[in-house]
């Protein structure tokens, strides 16, 4: 989804006042360790390499690159320069990995995530 409603609502700097709460651990800890690059709106703060809306990354309710993004980190050329996403797969446990995929999922792709712990464990072994 391109417009998702939570998107709609949100800026680059802060989420929607009425997010959906129902997910506090994703939600922390996207605010914590995502927006600061990715934004609350999705298009990328400093690149829009950053951007997730609109990817298919955040469409997909298996979250399958997604994990292994989160887990292991990225590394790619743009037109810009480098670019790069640091691995958080040692920084959080498998419960907070799948709750924050299926935040990203909820927020940006309008799908909804269900991610489970042994989801995580099991892509953190490819």
């Amino acid at each position: 989804a391109l417009d998702p409603p939570a998107v709609k609502a949100s800026t680059a700097y802060a989420p929607p006042p009425d997010e959906n709460r129902s997910n506090p651990i994703g939600l922390q800890i996207f605010q914590g360790a995502c927006a600061s690059c990715h934004g609350w709106n999705g298009r990328g703060i400093e690149q829009a390499s950053a951007g997730l809306l609109g990817s298919q990354t955040v469409n997909d309710p298996q979250a399958t690159n997604l994990l292994q993004v989160v887990l292991h980190g990225a590394h790619m050329t743009t037109a810009q320069g480098e670019a790069f996403m640091p691995a958080f797969g040692a920084a959080y446990s498998d419960t907070e990995i799948a709750a924050v995929a299926n935040y990203v999922l909820g927020h940006f792709g309008d799908k909804h995530g269900d991610v489970k712990p042994a989801d995580v464990a099991a892509a953190r072994k490819f």
